[in-house]
């Protein structure tokens, strides 16, 4: 464990976003369709969430600040898709992950804070 490779902390400028969320627009129907083809009862929101999932993932993966709202965005997302399924323990517990990710991104937040890491 080298400090001087370890990764820090770091938020995007919104113009790093927008190629991510380019690719998540253009990917979410293409899975929406594909998942349509399997009877699945919300082929495109279900897409939605998976490949905006797996964004969030990559931007935390890469310790990018707004991994957590792009979580919390897609937690609250997900309470309502469970509601709509009908699976009521599972949309509570997103409602933890909910809190969970505004708790990540204070705690993230206040280390770039604490330890003033630049912005990229």
């Amino acid at each position: 464990d080298n400090p001087s490779t370890e990764l820090k902390i770091s938020k995007w400028k919104w113009k790093e976003h927008t190629t991510l969320l380019a690719v998540g627009l253009v990917l979410f129907p293409l899975f929406g369709f594909a998942f349509s083809k399997f009877g699945n009862s919300f082929p495109y929101l279900d897409a939605f969430t998976t490949v905006f999932s797996f964004i969030a993932t990559y931007l935390t993966a890469k310790k990018i600040l707004e991994s957590w709202l792009m979580w919390i965005a897609l937690d609250l997302i997900f309470i309502a898709q469970y509601h709509l399924k009908m699976a009521e323990a599972t949309a509570i517990l997103y409602l933890f992950y909910v809190i969970i990710s505004v708790m990540g991104y204070l705690r993230w937040q206040k280390i770039m804070t604490d330890y003033k890491t630049p912005v990229n």
